[in-house]
């Protein structure tokens, strides 16, 4: 590809790009533009609703006053009841939607204002009623000209909202109208560089088939080795960390391949000491779990024997406690062969016995000073490996546990003992 090509292409996807950003900020001011529009057009129809609704309000309390003072009947006054609290909450409603308009803000108060004194009015009238005094001629005009100066002022609010609906409505018609005009000029001006763009690379595509040809079978050979290290890949994410990359070339393929072998051991690595970490934190806490509560001697050296061989696997297990001579008792034990072991053995005596007296941990690999065997329905065999465990407090020894297994004992079973 010769330097021209890379210019011409340049040019023409840099023009493009240029189109998409300009389209992209016109096309988002232009939409938050109609949003906002739209918004103000529902805001003031909010406050001509409300306006309506003082109105309507002061209506239903007037036709709830008229048909008591008609029929001195309360269920008339149902309309009436409650009226002047709607009233007010739909003026405070209003004023806080008109809260930058300080015009509508006085007519606002003045509305409640007059809504108090015809709400007055009205329930003195009633109170009148309820005495056997029937309404005047003054009285009932008196009412009327308050309830015509709210209507008044109501309207004259309205009205100005209205002026204020009809400005909105127009700029959001005029951001309506012009934004699909942007959007489609903008997509007819990208669709020409992009026809512009498609038309240069087509007629270098000659010259580059020659280059195509000779790159074809390294793109074999790149493609051949990059679904390989895919491979591996997946196996890695699947869990197989032992896995590796035969490749040993020189070149960024060989380096990948070079990278993964390494991320794969060091994974291993990781996960194999986070699951060694889990299982002791797991155990310890079980253990921990198992000690808790007040429990007689014997039952709390069960608990813990049981446990713990459970957890490591170990088929059988013996719990020695130290007593005051210094001998080791038998406290516990699991699927032990009373008939083969000792119940009381001295320091210095047996694995369990030489653990108590060195104060450290022994492990038998090859087992045959022990007295545990495992127990099967045909009959016994030694186990493969026996451990003891020293078990001090506060320093002091305390007792030995004896744990045998037919596996052996590995590191991670060892440092869990120790924990």
């Amino acid at each position: 590809m010769n330097n021209s090509f890379k210019r011409s292409l340049l040019i023409l996807y840099g023009t493009s790009f240029l189109l998409l950003i300009v389209t992209a900020i016109a096309s988002y001011t232009s939409i938050k533009n109609l949003l906002k529009s739209q918004q103000l057009v529902d805001h003031t129809n909010l406050v001509i609703n409300n306006l309506e609704s003082i109105m309507s309000v002061l209506k239903d309390a007037e036709t709830g006053q008229r048909g008591f003072l008609l029929s001195g009947e309360d269920e008339f006054l149902e309309p009436y009841n409650g009226a002047l609290r709607k009233a007010y909450g739909l003026i405070d409603e209003t004023k806080k939607l008109t809260a930058e308009n300080s015009i509508q803000q006085k007519t606002a108060e003045d509305l409640r204002n007059i809504v108090k004194v015809r709400m007055s009015i009205l329930q003195t009238l009633i109170n009148n009623k309820r005495k056997g005094i029937e309404p005047t001629l003054q009285q009932m005009e008196t009412g009327k000209s308050y309830m015509d100066q709210a209507r008044q002022l109501a309207q004259t609010m309205e009205n100005r909202e209205r002026d204020v609906l009809a400005f909105r409505t127009k700029n959001l018609n005029k951001f309506a109208s012009s934004t699909p005009t942007l959007i489609i000029v903008a997509s007819l001006l990208s669709f020409l560089v992009a026809l512009i763009s498609f038309l240069r690379v087509t007629s270098d595509l000659e010259k580059r088939n020659k280059l195509q040809n000779e790159l074809v079978k390294k793109d074999e050979e790149i493609t051949k080795r990059l679904n390989l290290i895919q491979e591996i890949a997946e196996k890695i994410s699947a869990g197989d960390y032992k896995i590796k990359v035969n490749d040993e070339s020189k070149d960024v393929l060989g380096s990948l391949a070079g990278s993964l072998n390494k991320m794969a051991e060091s994974l291993d690595y990781s996960f194999t000491n986070l699951s060694h970490n889990e299982w002791l934190q797991k155990g310890i806490a079980n253990l921990n779990d198992k000690m808790l509560g007040e429990k007689d001697l014997n039952l709390l050296t069960y608990n813990i024997t049981e446990f713990i061989a459970g957890y490591i696997e170990a088929p059988v297990a013996a719990f020695y406690l130290t007593g005051d001579n210094g001998s080791l008792t038998l406290s516990a034990g699991v699927a032990l062969d009373e008939t083969k072991i000792k119940k009381q053995i001295n320091k210095g005596e047996g694995l369990a016995g030489q653990s108590a007296l060195s104060g450290k941990e022994i492990l038998l690999d090859e087992t045959g000073d022990t007295d545990l065997f495992i127990s099967f329905a045909a009959g016994s065999i030694k186990p493969r490996a026996v451990i003891a465990v020293p078990i001090f407090y506060e320093e002091k020894l305390k007792g030995v546990m004896e744990l045998a297994s037919l596996k052996g004992f590995d590191s991670i079973t060892k440092e869990f003992l120790r924990s």
